[in-house]
């Protein structure tokens, strides 16, 4: 079966107005930077737009119209005179080819008439119609080629939209409002939907619909990368320790506090690597420092205090979770609490999800081989063994890793690519950042269950409801929700 034609655009328009953002945000291409400076653009340039190493889609950034009135009294003339079905944009770059005047519209033309290319004309709704304006837009009707007009109304105070649609009404059957630096997926696949409607012809189609089921599977393939990034990241972060021998109890001190720094450097450094591969995921050229609301650090305390979940919620999470967190203390020791980890694990759970749930993320330390129930419960004794084990055991971890990862994502999901400015992390309207506290007491459970699953030494015991692999899949399914319910906000 034959490949259906890449269906192409020339992106028309007066000098900045939004042009390049248009194809910026439609093309993803990092290498697509709008220029503020009037006629930046000189030369048309095609942007191939590929999924998975095929071309899909074809953009071509144009200069902006240098002399439309004097080139639309041209068309105008030559419509009187020349034969009906005169392709008027070729005898057009024919006779002006060496023409100064027109050398702009000689080259912006210049993919329409060579490669077919349908024309996408943009105009600024903040902007007020001009002379210039009416040209362009009866000379590209003369044209007689496929055609769609698009509003990208900038944010600015003066709004001439519904005269723009007035307008434009007399010369493109088709037109559509489209805000470059806030369109989000949905607005860009309806904009691929609409633009397929331009040309009639059999291959057109056919091509357009390979491109829009194209756009539609990659952005549930990105979504799904994002989720098992996502999770990757939380289970090693997790299950991460850092560990340290030692001879003397002397040295022991000193050990401790190298061993909390060790710790915290690897943990954050697994953290920035998922990091980066989201902002990698959704093609975004912004360095991890220039996020506004990451550059506070994850063990920093007001990180603590502001994600994850309220200390009720813990309680309540931790309950729900309780028996599992449980079933884990009894892995971790050995199984030598006789089953009163998973008796009692409701209650110590919740108990200490409340008396220790907002702390800050401490680094706990543990002796291989040594039980590991609550210091309080725990038998005691001297300190022993010849080596030191760092880990965070704070019941909140899970959360706080989650919660910076999914600002990450819906700062990234949505954002038109034309943007430029800094990527700031939201907050919700009552002041609570992050995601984690709308949740379900069943969803902050599996989040729980996961974490204990990560723990080291953690093993499946008769009486456990379900693996590592069905925990871990449990886990992907709850992320991946929580990122399919942000995309679509």
């Amino acid at each position: 079966m034959p490949t259906p034609p890449v269906p192409s655009f020339a992106v028309l328009g007066v000098v900045n107005e939004g042009k390049t953002s248009v194809v910026a945000t439609l093309s993803e291409d990092p290498n697509v930077t709008p220029d503020p400076t009037p006629g930046a653009t000189a030369r048309c340039e095609a942007f191939p737009i590929k999924i998975d190493g095929r071309e899909v889609l074809r953009l071509y950034d144009t200069p902006g119209f240098q002399n439309s009135v004097r080139a639309l009294a041209w068309f105008r003339e030559q419509s009187k005179t020349q034969p009906p079905g005169t392709d008027l944009l070729t005898l057009f770059r024919k006779t002006h080819a060496a023409n100064p005047h027109f050398a702009n519209e000689c080259e912006l033309f210049r993919p329409i008439v060579e490669e077919n290319a349908g024309i996408l004309y943009v105009v600024d709704g903040s902007s007020p119609i001009g002379q210039n304006y009416r040209a362009e837009m009866e000379m590209l009707w003369l044209s007689g080629r496929p055609r769609m007009a698009l509003i990208n109304h900038k944010d600015a105070d003066d709004d001439y939209t519904a005269a723009w649609e007035t307008e434009l009404g007399k010369f493109f059957n088709l037109k559509r409002r489209f805000n470059a630096h806030r369109a989000t997926q949905r607005d860009r696949l309806d904009l691929l939907r609409a633009l397929q409607q331009i040309d009639s012809r059999p291959e057109w189609k056919s091509g357009f619909e390979t491109a829009v089921a194209a756009f539609e599977q990659r952005w549930v393939q990105r979504r799904l990368d994002a989720a098992r990034t996502v999770v990757r990241m939380a289970g090693d972060c997790l299950g991460y320790v850092e560990k340290a021998n030692y001879e003397h109890e002397a040295e022991v001190p000193g050990i401790k506090r190298r061993l909390e720094v060790d710790y915290q450097k690897n943990v954050v450094g697994i953290e920035r690597r998922a990091h980066e591969r989201l902002l990698t995921i959704y093609a975004h050229p912004v360095a991890l420092e220039e996020l506004a609301g990451l550059d506070v650090g994850l063990f920093h305390e007001a990180t603590w205090q502001t994600l994850g979940l309220t200390r009720d919620q813990l309680v309540w999470a931790a309950t729900a979770g309780g028996a599992t967190a449980g079933i884990a203390i009894d892995a971790m020791a050995g199984g030598h609490t006789l089953l009163a980890g998973t008796v009692i694990g409701g209650l110590l759970g919740g108990a200490g999800a409340f008396f220790g749930g907002k702390r800050l993320g401490e680094v706990t330390f543990d002796l291989p081989g040594a039980s590991r129930l609550p210091a309080w419960l725990a038998p005691r004794g001297k300190l022993g063994g010849q080596q030191l084990q760092a880990s965070c055991r704070n019941v909140d971890f899970v959360f706080v890793l989650l919660d910076r990862a999914l600002l990450l994502y819906a700062a990234l999901v949505n954002r038109a690519h034309a943007r430029r400015d800094a990527i700031r992390l939201g907050a919700s309207e009552d002041g609570v950042k992050g995601y984690t506290h709308e949740w379900s007491r069943e969803a902050r459970g599996v989040c729980l269950e996961f974490a204990a699953s990560r723990r080291d030494r953690w093993r499946k015991l008769p009486w456990s409801r379900r693996g590592k692999e069905e925990i871990e899949e449990a886990f992907f399914q709850q992320v991946d929700g929580a990122l399919q319910r942000i995309g679509e906000r």
